[in-house]
């Protein structure tokens, strides 16, 4: 897929030293998974949250 090629230009001429770009998004998210796939971003790791909701009334 093309993405435009002014979008890492304008990067790569405002901050040379910047190497890599790291983003994140929840897997669920397809919008922004597009987004970060048109801009050829690939994944290089995944992860969890986790939440334990304690029953109502326990403290």
């Amino acid at each position: 897929m093309d993405h435009p090629p002014h979008a890492h230009a304008a990067l790569g001429r405002q901050w040379p030293e910047v190497a890599r770009i790291i983003t994140g998004n929840a897997s669920e998210n397809s919008h922004l998974l597009a987004i970060n796939n048109r801009l050829s971003y690939t994944p290089i790791a995944a992860s969890g949250w986790f939440e334990r909701k304690e029953p109502r009334g326990a403290e």
